[in-house]
């Protein structure tokens, strides 16, 4: 993820790395403001809480997955389900990069990982991650949408489709952090297959038939 610059955005910056290695309750305020450079008093001028701070976090993140594999992967001048490979590639290639590179091991889903940890203690944490996962949702039922109005999978509910390919590839990624394995992703498109029952070659869905 970019770094980034002034004091508010040091202290996400900080949280973002911290929070998405190490997890929330492993990262204290201490800790963050080191890491960003900040004083304490800085800190609360800019959060009232680490909560708060956390929030500005996963929005931030969502921000960075947004631009950086949502929209370039499902451009609408694609075929429908090409933009589902399309995103498979995408966060595949960053996980095994990230992985392989900048991180001391594969560290799965940020969103996921502050979810699960703390989502049920934590009624604002929960809502906000679960809105990224409906925002995420909303991507894969455009494309499914598109896709059973010109017959490349058949008729489904679309919605419910989508919500099970995030669910799938939030619980690859999770699996990833805990076999430390970025290969576990390579199994989102495959299983995609058998959610949406589109045709799998191998190594994509395929776009090139229609399916009656």
């Amino acid at each position: 993820m970019a770094r980034m610059h002034g004091t508010k955005e040091r202290l996400i910056d900080a949280a973002m790395h911290l929070m998405w290695a190490d997890g929330y309750g492993a990262v204290s305020v201490d800790r963050i403001c080191k890491a960003a450079g900040v004083n304490k008093g800085s800190f609360y001028h800019f959060f009232p809480s680490k909560e708060a701070l956390t929030l500005a976090t996963i929005d931030a993140i969502w921000e960075l997955a947004e631009s950086g594999f949502y929209m370039p992967a499902f451009d609408p001048s694609l075929h429908p389900l090409e933009r589902i490979n399309r995103f498979a590639e995408l966060t595949h290639t960053y996980h095994h990069r990230r992985s392989t590179s900048d991180w001391k091991a594969e560290q799965g889903c940020p969103f996921g990982n502050v979810g699960a940890e703390v989502g049920s203690n934590d009624h604002a944490i929960r809502e906000r991650v679960r809105a990224v996962y409906d925002a995420e949702a909303r991507y894969f039922k455009n494309a499914l949408t598109e896709a059973v109005a010109m017959a490349a999978i058949p008729a489904q509910d679309v919605a419910d489709s989508a919500s099970r390919l995030v669910a799938l590839h939030t619980g690859l990624m999770m699996h990833a952090k805990v076999y430390n394995d970025s290969g576990w992703i390579h199994n989102f498109l495959p299983a995609a297959a058998n959610i949406i029952r589109a045709r799998f070659d191998g190594r994509r869905l395929a776009v090139s038939e229609a399916r009656a």
